[in-house]
Order: C-alpha cells, then sequence, then structure tokens
C-alpha cells in the first residue's frame, strides 16, 4: 500500500474506516432488532409510533430527522436505523481528512514526499482520493449493515438497489464535510483547530436542519444546512430521490475540493493561508496572548494547555450553549403537544423517559445529548498529546526541568478546565432561557444537574489521557470507540431491558437524570472514583515510558 500516495492514505485510515464502519453498521443492526421487532413487534404499535412522531413526540426529529413512513420497515430502517448516520459519518470524514493533511504536516510526513518529483497538485488529488476510498470502505461496511438488518427484524432483504441509493446520499454528504476539513486545513495553523472548526459547522449544521422540524420559526431557513439537501432524498422509505439535491451536493464537493487543492499548491508546507485581514484583526492576536507583550498564558504547562484549547473552548462552548438555548426554549411547545397525547407519553415511558413535565422533557431531550456534545469535545482534547509527540512538541516541552507526572498532571488539569468552562457557557443558557420561559422546575436540582454536566467529559479526558500515557497512537481510535460504545449502550439499554447494574458500565447512565431523581450520590463517587484512576493509571504510564514508545 505504499506504491502510491492514494493507498498510503488510505493505509493510515484503514483501521478508523473499518472501525466507524462497523460500528455505524452494527447499530443499525441492534436498533432494527430492538426498535423493529422489538418495541413495534405488531401493525397497530407501528401505525401509533407513526402518528406519535408527527405529533407529541416530534422532538425526537432533533435526532433521527424527518419521518417517512415509519410504519414500514424501509421507512422506519432509514429514520431511526440510519437517523444519525449523516452527522457521525461527516465527524469521521473530517477527523479523516484533517488527519492526513495538516496531521501529515504536523507529523514531518509532508516534508519527505514533497522531495519526490511529484507536482502539489497531484499530491492533493491523491490524497483526496486516499480519503475516499476510507469512505468508501466505511460505507460498504454500513451498506452491509442495512442489508443485514431486514432478517435481522425478521422482514426480507432490502432491496439492493433503493439501499445503495440511500448510502449513497449519505456518503454525499459526508464527503461534503470531509472536503470542508481540506479547506479548513489550509486555512489554519493546527490539526486540532481544523477539525474543531469544521465539527463546530457539522453539529451547527446537524441542529438547524433538524430544528426546523419541529421549531416552525426555522422551518423556512432549513436550507442553509447542507443536511436539507440530504434530507430531500428519500429511497429506502419512499422511493424519492431528489437529483439536483444529489446534484448539487456532489458540485459543492468538488467545488470544496477545487478551493482546497487550489489552496494547498500557493501556501508553504507546514503554515496556513496567508490571509489579507485587517489591520485591527491582525492586532487581536496580541490582545490573546501571541504578541510580545502578552505572554499571560506562556508561565507554564497548565497555562499553555489552556491557552492552546482557546479557540476549542469558544466553538464547542457557544455551539453546546445555542443548542441549550434553542431546545429549552421549544420546551412548553413539547410539553403541549404530550397533553393530548397519551399514548406518546407511554411510549416514552418505554425509555424511561417523563413528558409530562417541563423538568422531565428537558432532561430527556437537552440533558441527554449535552453530556454527549461535551465527551466529543473532551476527545479532540485527548489527542493533544500524541499528536504532540509526532510533531516533537513534547520533547521541547519536557526539556524544561519539570517532573514528568507533573506535566501529565498540569496538562490534563489544563483540559478539565476547558471542558468546564464550556459546560459553564452551556449551564449558564439553560438555566437563563429556563428562567426567562418561566419553566416549572426545582431550581436546585436544575443546577445541581448544570454542575455535573462536566464529569462525564472528565471521565472521558481522563480515560484518553491514560491511553495516551501508554500508548498514545491508540488514543483517537479507543477513545471514539469507547464513548460511542458508551451512548449507544446508554440509548438502547431501556429497550434491551437490561439490570441496573449493568446499565451503570455507561458513563452516561452513571450521570442519570438529575433534574428529575436528583442527584444519585453514589453514582457521582463512581465517576469521581473514576476519574482519579484514570488520572493515577495515566501518570505512572507516562512517567515510565519513553517518548514515541
Amino acid at each position: 500500500m505504499f506504491r502510491s500516495i492514494t493507498l498510503a492514505t488510505f493505509r493510515s485510515q484503514r483501521r478508523a474506516a473499518v472501525a466507524w464502519g462497523a460500528a455505524l453498521a452494527a447499530f443499525t443492526i441492534i436498533t432494527m432488532w430492538s426498535n423493529w421487532r422489538s418495541e413495534y413487534p405488531t401493525e397497530e404499535a407501528r401505525q401509533r409510533l407513526a402518528e406519535q412522531v408527527e405529533g407529541g413526540l416530534s422532538f425526537v426529529q432533533v435526532l433521527f430527522g424527518e419521518p417517512e413512513r415509519v410504519d414500514e420497515f424501509r421507512g422506519h430502517l432509514e429514520w431511526r436505523g440510519l437517523g444519525l448516520h449523516p452527522f457521525l459519518l461527516g465527524l469521521f470524514m473530517a477527523m479523516a481528512a484533517t488527519a492526513v493533511s495538516r496531521g501529515a504536516e504536523e507529523r514531518g510526513e509532508l516534508d519527505l514526499v514533497l522531495t519526490a518529483p511529484r507536482s502539489r497538485a497531484r499530491l492533493f488529488i491523491e490524497q483526496a482520493a486516499g480519503v475516499a476510498l476510507a469512505l468508501l470502505a466505511a460505507c460498504a461496511l454500513i451498506w452491509l449493515g442495512t442489508l443485514v438488518s431486514g432478517p435481522v427484524a425478521g422482514e426480507p432483504v432490502p432491496p439492493l438497489g433503493v439501499t445503495l441509493l440511500s448510502v449513497v446520499n449519505l456518503a454525499l454528504v459526508a464527503a461534503l464535510f470531509g472536503a470542508m476539513a481540506l479547506i479548513a486545513a489550509q486555512l489554519l495553523r493546527s490539526r486540532r483547530t481544523a477539525a474543531t472548526t469544521v465539527g463546530a459547522i457539522l453539529v451547527g449544521s446537524f441542529l438547524w436542519s433538524n430544528m426546523g422540524l419541529v421549531a416552525t420559526s426555522l422551518e423556512g431557513w432549513r436550507w442553509l444546512s447542507p443536511f436539507y439537501l440530504y434530507s430531500r432524498s428519500t429511497p429506502l422509505a419512499d422511493g424519492q430521490v431528489s437529483a439536483w439535491a444529489l446534484a448539487l451536493l456532489a458540485a459543492m464537493t468538488l467545488a470544496s475540493l477545487a478551493g482546497a487543492g487550489l489552496l494547498f499548491t500557493r501556501r508553504d508546507a507546514g503554515a496556513p493561508i496567508s490571509m489579507p485581514w485587517p489591520a485591527f484583526v491582525k492586532r487581536a492576536p496580541r490582545w490573546w496572548g501571541d504578541g510580545g507583550g502578552g505572554t499571560w498564558l506562556l508561565g507554564g504547562s497548565f497555562q499553555w494547555g489552556v491557552r492552546s484549547a482557546l479557540g476549542q473552548i469558544a466553538a464547542w462552548g457557544l455551539g453546546a450553549a445555542l443548542f441549550a438555548t434553542l431546545f429549552t426554549a421549544v420546551t412548553p411547545a413539547i410539553r403541549r403537544g404530550f397533553e393530548d397525547l397519551p399514548t406518546g407519553r407511554e411510549a416514552a415511558e418505554r425509555f424511561e423517559f417523563d413528558l409530562t413535565s417541563d423538568a422531565g422533557i428537558i432532561s430527556a431531550l437537552l440533558f441527554l445529548v449535552l453530556p454527549l456534545v461535551l465527551c466529543l469535545f473532551a476527545a479532540t482534547l485527548t489527542t493533544v498529546v500524541a499528536g504532540q509527540e509526532q510533531s516533537g512538541r513534547l520533547e521541547l516541552e519536557l526539556a524544561y526541568p519539570v517532573r514528568r507526572r507533573s506535566y501529565y498532571l498540569l496538562r490534563t488539569t489544563a483540559a478539565f478546565v476547558a471542558i468546564a468552562v464550556a459546560a459553564a457557557l452551556a449551564a449558564t443558557a439553560f438555566l437563563v432561557t429556563a428562567f426567562l420561559m418561566d419553566l416549572h422546575l426545582n431550581w436546585e436540582r436544575a443546577i445541581f444537574a448544570s454542575l455535573l454536566l462536566a464529569l462525564p467529559p472528565w471521565i472521558v479526558v481522563a480515560f484518553g489521557y491514560a491511553i495516551a500515557g501508554w500508548r498514545p497512537r491508540l488514543v483517537t481510535g479507543v477513545v471514539a470507540g469507547a464513548l460511542a460504545a458508551s451512548f449507544f449502550f446508554d440509548l438502547l439499554a431501556p429497550a434491551l431491558d437490561l439490570p441496573g447494574p449493568l446499565r451503570k458500565l455507561s458513563i452516561f447512565q452513571l450521570y442519570g437524570q438529575p433534574l428529575v431523581d436528583g442527584v444519585r450520590w453514589v453514582d457521582a463517587t463512581v465517576m469521581l472514583a473514576l476519574i482519579v484512576a484514570f488520572l493515577g493509571a495515566g501518570a505512572l504510564a507516562f512517567g515510565r515510558r519513553d517518548i514515541l514508545k
């Protein structure tokens, strides 16, 4: 696989592609088995579901998109089985595209490649082709998963053609965000910043498109999101394929690739594109510590860790705050929708959601997703140590007379502070919006639920840094796999009717529903114990391991 840049690029992403594709395929299969075969086994139950998702349960469209014929297997497969896949596959593409572009430059690989007699335009095309092969591998596994989901759910195998069209639609929207990540890699100096920027755009686009389904004031503006184009084609549900939407997605992807390629050929290796910013923008970095008089965040490992995460804190924190504001604002409308829909409340109770009160609705919507968003932010922070080792920056920092375990704990603490600030922004947005909307909440529980928001992402950071202290090259794959498994386990645990102690394997189950049930101090203690245990194990491993080993 080293005979061409394309195959070498694909080889670098093959494990991630297989892991993401297999995980998404497994999620589709398990979802259809648990939902279609177990939760809605009769025609009457399926018709009732179709009525509920258009009525009192319409809020679930924020997660899974617009429902089409969900009382039929193929429609349920496309909505529930593949509903989250555009977002998750787009996230994979953003990570992969920034890894093979800006990440390769940080590791010094690009300098070696550029010594060969090959034009930079050809190099970019081959890198993009390698990422496309990784996307193709992941989509092939997803396609197989959709085919297998039929027999597993007690239904015939879905038609090969329409299933393939559905996966192609999925691949096009994911490819667009991969192309956007390649543009960001040319404009921004680090892989982490590029991936975070595109990740924020991805989250915002996904929520904007789906929020328009439940908030009528946003319905006319859904077209601003690429996911609106994705939703125009529903080949599995009703055979509807929008040629113009598919063509526009493809055209936007190609245009983004052309722009990224043009920028790549016109910039220096290792440096971003020099933008013609106004004078006041050029002076702004000095206010943040990049200039001669601003060294207030360069006093040590902790300060540098916080400083390097300022952009991510702003992006993820403000994004989470916007998410909290929107969900809290639509709570009264959702509650009114459920007042005359007892069957909808019964369906939600199967997933242990109480939709008869403002607190129950917010707990089922906002505090189900907010911890996941913050955990994704935490996962991006865990890649810092591995990236620093590969770029050689860690050796430079450790040349300073500081004990290695102290350095490790300081950088971990900086990550904790970054997450705490982002969580505080989201919690403040929730509390202020709830107060202005005059929602009926137990404010003591609301404050505790907000304070506990940081614990699940702190566990992710401590776990990721522990892996980095042992085998830094495994950080991205292990953390992403563990986080996906924990979230899906929490999501499917009520449907699978698992016993209580077994559910505690998920950090999201440990967080629970403090807004409704109050703080479960035993579970909170377990989360703190996990943080301390991972911190201790990581510090011990990092203190004994050779750099780049």
